[in-house]
């Protein structure tokens, strides 16, 4: 039985994941500049080291998506058997796993005796949960779209995603600190309620 594949499900995915992927990234670059005008000079040489090594990572992700793109579009035009093996697609799953370990391991290496501290932790502990959801929902939808349709280049914009929501992610607790303090300095006899929180 024959396949039908439309370039909206091969071209098209990929250009809008390769145009997508860079709106992302220039919000990841909007985030740093933030970090590195606003917070890096309260901050040890180590996590400015680490932003850092996210920009990288986010660079080399969204070539990876352009190089797709273009071997897709360019180097293998026409031949829609290259679609079902993909290029860069294992190295695009590494910067993932990188950049969320990176998080965690942030996270949890700031984990004290003190209980205000743990709490501002707590918090971006919660934040970080939700933006994990949405790379489960990411992962999810890339599973589905590949097994649905492999030949269809739809599972790429989840693939994509993933990466940029997670430095994306990681940037905004950085540049969220200033709230975090308003927790600690919060006085113990008052409920801060944050959204999508009950209560602190």
């Amino acid at each position: 039985m024959a396949v039908l594949v439309t370039l909206g499900d091969t071209l098209g995915a990929g250009l809008f994941t390769a145009v997508f992927s860079a709106m992302i990234y220039g919000a990841n670059l909007r985030q740093m500049t933030t970090y590195y005008s606003e917070y890096a000079s309260n901050d040890g040489p180590a996590l400015k080291l680490f932003v850092a090594v996210l920009l990288v990572i986010d660079t080399i992700s969204v070539a990876f998506t352009s190089h797709v793109e273009y071997v897709v579009c360019v180097t293998n035009f026409g031949d829609l058997s290259s679609l079902l093996h993909p290029p860069c697609l294992g190295l695009q799953a590494l910067c993932d796993v990188l950049i969320t370990a990176g998080m965690v391991f942030y996270i949890l290496s700031h984990r004290g005796p003190i209980k205000q501290t743990n709490a501002a932790l707590n918090v971006l502990a919660f934040y970080s949960f939700n933006c994990g959801v949405l790379n489960i929902m990411c992962t999810l939808g890339c599973l589905i779209s590949y097994i649905a349709r492999p030949i269809a280049l739809t599972w790429a914009v989840f693939v994509a995603l993933q990466t940029k929501l997670g430095v994306c992610a990681f940037m905004a607790l950085l540049n969220s600190r200033q709230r975090i303090r308003a927790i600690l300095e919060t006085p113990s006899d008052m409920t801060l309620v944050l959204p999508g929180v009950a209560h602190v």
